[in-house]
């Protein structure tokens, strides 16, 4: 986590948590195989699907932040407060393995990059900037929730999580 340069340590006590922007890589088609004679014919999902997928992804996300935060001893509001941070996360270039029913190559690894601002709640003021990118196997496409039921998907949002909460404390002048 980066801190920018200025930013005073304030006894953050309160976590705003604002719903994750989710971006699917604009590369990324999401092609089922289905079944036709010898071969297998294209069904793209459809941008329902597509979207129940990034909400699925958002709020597996959203979740697993606001765990972490409050078993770090911070208290989760929809208020701002005088001793509250927000956070504004994104999940960005999310790129998911799907599956490869052609068999003739072979799927590219899963990847998604976080971009996640940390602010002064009642100023507005940017304190706290967060970018990582994380690759693997992101979920094979095989349905919305197979893709947050991805153990490296899991992985990866709870290091960030832990990220989030060693910035909290680190802000908030708590020993790591």
């Amino acid at each position: 986590m980066y801190v920018l340069p200025g930013a005073e340590s304030k006894a953050y006590r309160t976590v705003m948590i604002d719903s994750p922007v989710v971006v699917i890589d604009k590369h990324w088609n999401p092609v089922r195989g289905i079944p036709v004679g010898q071969g297998f014919a294209p069904d793209y999902l459809s941008s329902s699907e597509i979207q129940h997928i990034k909400d699925t992804v958002a709020s597996e996300f959203r979740d697993t932040l606001v765990k972490e935060v409050t078993a770090g001893g911070y208290q989760v509001v929809e208020r701002p407060g005088a001793d509250t941070v927000r956070v504004s996360p994104a999940l960005i270039d999310v790129y998911m393995d799907t599956p490869d029913h052609t068999m003739l190559t072979f799927p590219d690894p899963g990847r998604m990059t976080l971009v996640m601002e940390l602010c002064d709640a009642p100023t507005g003021h940017t304190v706290a900037r967060l970018v990582d990118k994380k690759t693997g196997n992101m979920g094979v496409l095989q349905g919305p929730n197979s893709v947050t039921d991805n153990a490296d998907f899991r992985r990866a949002v709870q290091d960030w999580a832990r990220q989030l909460r060693a910035g909290l404390d680190k802000l908030s002048g708590q020993p790591l």
